[in-house]
């Protein structure tokens, strides 16, 4: 979805683990540097998901991350392949949820 966005467009969404509960995320695409995502969460918030929806991976490596912090430190979206490192908040094979500031 983030692919897609404009230069200077916006992607809201709920972001939660595999207790339901996460946030609302808000992505934005630079308009200046189209590559760059900038993220960060808004409000907490709670779905029920339907039934396989879920990668329970990534479901539980979010709900690890949303204990550390709630999110507080999330400052983009990484869409580049790369190690996971200590910048990674939430690491995944071609993404990640990054405390660096967008690049």
């Amino acid at each position: 979805m983030a692919r897609r966005l404009r230069p200077g467009g916006r992607l809201l969404f709920p972001l939660t683990g595999m207790h339901r509960w996460g946030g609302m995320l808000l992505v934005r695409r630079d308009a200046s540097a189209p590559e760059a995502y900038a993220a960060g969460f808004l409000c907490p918030a709670g779905f029920i998901d339907f039934s396989g929806a879920r990668d329970a991976d990534v479901g539980q490596r979010l709900d690890a991350a949303l204990a550390s912090n709630r999110g507080t430190s999330v400052r983009s979206l990484r869409r580049d392949r790369h190690a996971e490192d200590s910048s990674c908040w939430l690491h995944g094979e071609a993404w990640c949820l990054s405390n660096l500031a967008p690049r």
